[in-house]
């Protein structure tokens, strides 16, 4: 079974995530190859990932892609963000009503993993 190379980006990129320490780079990309990647990073939601491999050189990037990364990498940071927000307002409002919540999921367990909200 061969693997196409926008899946390979994305599971280089979440390994890179992992360490934040690669033996390879990726890059440069031509127009096509960049789009299929990005729609795959976007998919799998490595996104601020990529944003990071990017910043250490291991993704290889023309200026209007990288402006795209980016742009998608604060997206999801602050999509992430207001995730957290509802579920502290939750957990709070059950709180005041005496019921005990515990976020087992999303946030809470992201937090635990990819302590940079950009990461998650």
């Amino acid at each position: 079974m061969s693997i196409d190379s926008a899946t390979l980006s994305a599971q280089r990129i979440a390994g890179f995530g992992a360490t934040m320490q690669a033996d390879w780079s990726m890059g440069p990309f031509d127009d096509a190859h960049f789009s299929a990647a990005f729609d795959r990073w976007v998919e799998q939601r490595v996104c601020g990932l990529a944003a990071s491999a990017a910043s250490a050189q291991q993704l290889v990037l023309s200026d209007e892609q990288s402006s795209m990364l980016h742009s998608a990498a604060q997206h999801a940071t602050m999509t992430a963000l207001r995730l957290e927000a509802l579920a502290i307002d939750c957990t709070r409002m059950l709180r005041t009503e005496s019921i005990r919540a515990l976020v087992m999921k999303g946030p809470a367990a992201a937090r635990l993993d990819y302590p940079r909200p950009e990461w998650r």
